[in-house]
């Protein structure tokens, strides 16, 4: 990135700088949202492997067993539900997360073309400083010849 010329003020510096702070917010919120979404991801692949389990646990048991104990039937099929409940819940928190992030992705894509804007117009206004500096360098030297050819008339 090359040097602002000499005395070149941007007027929308502040709005710059406070662009690019929330463009890196929410960067990070998009890596911390996808971080919990692997999280989530991974309690659902356990969870899931859980109840594959115990469902093949209670079909074995009662192939194996001919009469059906009431009282372990019932606390198998209270397990089940729990792991499925707790399977239906983290899929709830994985698309709530999943949501959150697609709109922290969309703010970053609008933060992106806001700052990017801003970067364009302070190019623009470093040019257009650059020209007005050198139009008026151009105007002093010919004030300058000018005074030199008048003070050599006069002399």
């Amino acid at each position: 990135m090359k040097r602002d010329p000499r005395g070149f003020r941007y007027a929308l510096e502040p709005l710059r700088r406070k662009c690019g702070w929330e463009l890196e917010d929410a960067r990070l919120t998009v890596v911390q949202l996808s971080d919990e979404i692997a999280q989530v991801r991974e309690r659902i692949a356990t969870l899931q492997g859980q109840l594959d389990a115990e469902l093949v646990a209670v079909a074995e048991r009662q192939g194996r067993d001919r009469v059906i104990h009431i009282d372990q039937h019932l606390l198998a099929a209270s397990y089940i539900a729990s792991l499925r409940w707790q399977v239906d819940s983290a899929h709830g928190q994985l698309a709530e997360l999943e949501n959150k992030r697609d709109e922290a992705i969309n703010e970053v894509h609008r933060l992106q073309k806001l700052s990017e804007g801003l970067d364009e117009h302070r190019d623009e206004a470093i040019e257009e400083y650059a020209r007005a500096l050198g139009t008026a360098a151009i105007v002093e030297a010919d004030d300058a010849w000018l005074r030199g050819t008048h003070w050599r008339r006069t002399q």
